[in-house]
């Protein structure tokens, strides 16, 4: 059973990276796509990847692709975006 704690973090850092993504011109519909890992205190969504599998030939390209992190600070939250944001969640690009 995944700690009750975990659920409140993804759930804090799904509202700050919601927030993010409108004060920086994001789309929110892409964000909720993306999938959600919890790791070492921060909150990281990610790309799903679309390729199929094929043994370690192609292990890299079928990982997801981190597209913001989010991690409580003293200050509060901080999110980081990564050099997949604007690829995944530009409000310009067709799903």
């Amino acid at each position: 059973m995944r700690p009750v704690r975990n659920k409140v973090e993804i759930e804090n850092a799904k509202k700050i990276a919601r927030e993010y993504c409108i004060e920086n011109g994001l789309d929110t519909e892409s964000l909720d796509k993306q999938l959600v890992y919890a790791i070492n205190g921060k909150v990281i969504f990610a790309q799903p990847s679309n390729q199929e599998t094929s043994g370690l030939k192609t292990d890299m390209s079928t990982q997801p692709k981190p597209t913001l992190v989010v991690e409580r600070s003293q200050n509060g939250y901080m999110v980081d975006g990564t050099d997949h944001t604007r690829q995944f969640l530009s409000k310009a690009r067709q799903n």
